[in-house]
């Protein structure tokens, strides 16, 4: 009695993970082979028939390769030389150029991945994603072991990691879907990642940097945005930076610059490269919409 009762909700959850039209006969089928391990008195072996269906997905059609195969080798290495290249290459834009310039020219990339994700080998969504962002967090990783002067701001990798995993998640769940939710979604959740980012890395060494603590959620654009002047309150006056020593001090510094010193383009490496993922990922896996069947001619 013990065991139907727990057998009872693990079955009812197997058939709604079924479509509707071929719940009733998969319930019938695995009823009866309940009633007969019942009748052997066969307990456990119910038990674990139960979780099995509970917790397998139904398999409709034939098994989904990992690669296509229609792709040759010369194909898959342009494409993973691509994956590597194109973080690299926001990374060295981040670093070289002002934000603003840089996230213009990552423009440039993104389309290029788009192009390139339409011929991705990889069908499963979930292997796009994993192939676009693992080397795009490496890249990121190994940037402060490549170029030493590096600010502390690089040198985080949990923040990277959890950048890279919420990033990661909000594509998985936009991929496939219609272009317009599809584009909204992982506008949404890559900005928030970026953001979030950002926020985490400069929050433990605002007080060091003189930044207002009330300003944190401005921290990330005036980051990406410079040399657009976004207020992140004032500093006190700099007596280093004074003309003469008759006169008081008037000049302050930017209240962007220590952050600008500090992050060092990490904010504008992590918006590179998120709009370079997104492009790629989102038209790796669209679903072209299937043209109507021609009728037949009578």
């Amino acid at each position: 009695m013990v065991t139907r009762r727990l057998v009872r909700p693990l079955l009812a959850l197997a058939v709604r993970r079924w479509p509707a039209h071929l719940r009733n006969e998969m319930r019938a089928e695995w009823e009866a082979e309940l009633h007969e391990l019942a009748s052997q008195r066969r307990r456990a072996r119910m038990l674990r028939f139960s979780a099995s269906l509970a917790t397998t997905g139904p398999q409709l059609g034939p098994r989904q390769p990992f690669l296509d195969a229609d792709t040759s080798t010369g194909g898959i290495l342009r494409q993973a030389a691509f994956l590597v290249a194109a973080p690299a290459a926001c990374v060295a834009l981040s670093l070289n150029m002002i934000p603003f310039i840089a996230l213009l020219l990552t423009v440039l990339i993104a389309m290029i991945a788009a192009a390139a994700g339409l011929s991705s080998p990889l069908p499963r969504p979930w292997s796009v994603v994993a192939a676009v962002l693992t080397p795009a967090a490496a890249v990121v990783l190994v940037s402060p072991s490549l170029v030493p002067y590096l600010s502390e701001a690089w040198r985080q990798p949990t923040t990277t990691l959890l950048w890279t995993l919420v990033l990661g998640a909000a594509l998985s769940l936009a991929s496939g879907r219609s272009t317009r939710t599809a584009v909204i979604a992982a506008g949404a959740a890559a900005l928030t990642a970026c953001w979030s980012a950002v926020t985490l890395v400069v929050a433990p060494h605002a007080a060091r940097l003189g930044l207002d603590a009330s300003y944190a959620p401005l921290w990330y654009p005036a980051s990406v945005l410079d040399p657009v002047g976004i207020p992140l309150g004032a500093l006190p006056p700099d007596p280093n930076l004074c003309i003469t020593s008759d006169q008081p001090c008037t000049q302050y510094l930017p209240a962007s610059s220590p952050l600008l010193d500090f992050t060092e383009g990490y904010p504008t490496a992590l918006t590179s490269i998120t709009l370079y993922a997104a492009a790629y990922i989102l038209t790796a896996t669209s679903h072209p919409v299937d043209e109507p069947a021609l009728a037949e001619d009578a």
